[in-house]
């Protein structure tokens, strides 16, 4: 069944694959499925697994140019190791702060060959921003869920390189909230370069995602701690 919804939501998202790329994404389906580990990634049934996994990420597949990529908050590598196996010149490192979740993305990342391209380690986005090896260098931030908008956008914008791109994939109410902290988006020199809303089916709420580019290099002082991001930046 896996392979023939694969193959569906392949042609409704038009994204296109080679023999060995769907091989992987089907074994890194079965491995969610078949996961303990069921908080990483939920799986009640193969359709809704498929539909908020892949077909999510499918669909926001960033139509921008890129030799490497940041993944925040990987968890079950959501939508890290899925942009790795369909970018197969591009680059990674999965980032997540929990040592057990790292364990099973190193694992993951071994066992769909990957290993050559994608680094896996276990840092806190606002500390490791401050690591003059990885700020400012990388063509693509992204993260799915993590922290609120404003939260999350002081949280990345450091790793992104100048016109380089941040990618937000979230519920429809951060993009309502985002109009409260509009003003975060000039002080972090972000514009808006995508704003799209979408169901992933009829039965699903509505969700979002947004690209910034960020067009100069971010203050040396942030991210601050992360009590200090949690007291917020500005408010309308």
């Amino acid at each position: 069944m896996m392979k023939n919804y694969l193959n569906t939501i392949l042609q409704e998202t038009e994204t296109n694959v080679n023999a060995s790329q769907f091989d992987k994404l089907i074994k890194y389906a079965d491995i969610l499925k078949n996961s303990i580990h069921k908080s990483y990634a939920s799986w009640d049934d193969d359709k809704k697994g498929m539909d908020m996994h892949f077909k999510d990420t499918f669909l926001n597949i960033p139509k921008v140019q890129v030799n490497n990529f940041l993944d925040i908050g990987s968890g079950a590598g959501i939508p890290g190791i899925i942009y790795s196996i369909l970018w197969s010149d591009v680059s990674a490192v999965l980032i997540d702060s929990r040592l057990q979740r790292i364990n099973f993305l190193k694992a993951l990342v071994n066992e769909l060959d990957l290993n050559k391209r994608v680094n896996v380690l276990c840092k806190r986005a606002e500390t490791f921003a401050h690591d003059k090896n990885y700020r400012e260098k990388f063509d693509l931030v992204t993260a799915r869920a993590l922290a609120p908008i404003e939260q999350f956008i002081e949280y990345s914008v450091g790793f992104v390189k100048e016109n380089g791109y941040l990618h937000a994939i979230r519920g429809i109410n951060d993009r309502i909230s985002l109009i409260e902290y509009q003003n975060i988006l000039d002080y972090f020199y972000l514009t808006l370069e995508k704003d799209v809303t979408y169901k992933l089916n009829d039965t699903t709420p509505i969700r979002w995602s947004a690209i910034f580019r960020k067009t100069k290099i971010t203050d040396s002082g942030f991210p601050r701690s992360l009590n200090k991001i949690k007291c917020g930046l500005f408010r309308k």
